[in-house]
């Protein structure tokens, strides 16, 4: 068998006696004795025999099984590598519809559809991600489907911008990994934890004295309501008490029980109260036909004024014109004669226009 594999046929060569013979006698007549001839003459023998042999091995063939080189402990190691792995899908394909960077490490800050509930985030999340960095994402997509239903809202209260920038804030501190969600990096001492609950912490001391002051505020405050209360039932005392004596007078009764001078008081009251009432009226007539007659004076002065601007407009236009009449004239009789114009006016004839 050759490197390839493939098997080869070996034959056994036979070489004729008749020529080892021939050569033995030549050298036999010539009388020379060679020692290389006595080395043959000694294996000649064994070289007989060798003869023999091949002879009767002559057209039989044999089939010789050359082993394989070994093979070397990397070729086994890899091909225990390539038979303990799983036939699977290529891996390219687990990427699909994934917009992995290389900063963000598999972490999206694109929203999935509006149409996914926020129970169900967990079922979009890779699955190859680590389990802290799994609630990161779905942290994430919380914060951002919070911030879009505000900027959505009719709500001021929800639009507020400073809760729109916490929620930023919040959003960038879990992209930049600033806020840790992992659980394993938290400690397990029950005992840290006790004290931590059982530490005092000291107040601040605005928040002191915002107590105090509102301790002084209710106290006034009661105060307040205190005194209301009392001026509301002295009120309604005196209410009660004045419908008790109110007594309901008769306006005959009444005038028939006056004297005959608190009568002619009552009517010249009266009478003062309708001339006086006369006189009002009279005196808004007055203003009435007052004001009429100065909205007309000022109507006449109006249309008075904007006739003059028109009078004096024209005016101006007029002679406007006519001194530029006059001026063109002038310098028309300033212009020197002609001498054909000047023997026409001797002659008493008119110079040529």
């Amino acid at each position: 068998m050759d490197g390839f594999g493939f098997k080869r046929r070996s034959r056994a060569s036979v070489i004729p006696t008749g020529l080892t013979e021939m050569n033995v006698d030549a050298s036999k007549t010539r009388g020379v004795v060679d020692p290389r001839e006595q080395s043959r003459e000694a294996s000649e023998p064994q070289q007989r025999v060798q003869n023999a042999n091949e002879t009767a091995m002559e057209g039989i063939s044999e089939e010789v099984m050359v082993p394989l080189a070994a093979e070397t402990p990397a070729i086994k190691r890899n091909r225990a590598m390539r038979d303990s792995i799983a036939p699977s899908r290529r891996e390219s394909l687990s990427m699909r519809g994934k917009r992995l960077s290389s900063m963000n490490k598999g972490l999206t800050t694109e929203l999935p559809h509006p149409s996914v509930p926020t129970d169900d985030f967990f079922r979009l999340v890779d699955r190859d991600l680590s389990e802290p960095m799994r609630m990161r994402q779905i942290l994430i997509w919380c914060a951002k489907r919070i911030k879009s239903e505000r900027l959505t809202s009719n709500d001021p209260s929800l639009t507020d911008p400073k809760a729109l920038k916490m929620y930023d804030r919040v959003i960038s501190g879990l992209v930049n990994r600033s806020i840790d969600t992992s659980w394993y990096s938290q400690s397990a001492n029950t005992e840290d934890l006790s004290n931590h609950a059982n530490k005092i912490l000291k107040p601040h001391p605005e928040n002191v004295k915002n107590l105090a002051k509102k301790a002084e505020l209710d106290l006034e405050l009661k105060e307040l309501l205190a005194e209301e209360a009392a001026w509301n039932d002295i009120l309604a005392a005196r209410e009660s008490n004045s419908d008790e004596q109110c007594i309901e007078f008769d306006a005959e009764d009444l005038i028939e029980s006056l004297t005959e001078s608190e009568r002619e008081m009552m009517l010249l009251a009266e009478q003062e109260i309708q001339s006086s009432n006369q006189d009002a009226e009279w005196a808004e007539d007055i203003a009435k036909s007052f004001q009429l007659q100065i909205h007309s004076r000022r109507d006449s002065l109006e249309t008075l004024n904007r006739r003059l601007r028109f009078s004096q407009r024209d005016c101006d236009n007029l002679f406007g014109g006519l001194i530029g009449a006059y001026e063109a004239d002038r310098l028309k009789r300033q212009q020197e004669l002609e001498p054909m114009d000047v023997l026409r006016m001797l002659g008493g004839g008119r110079p040529a226009i």
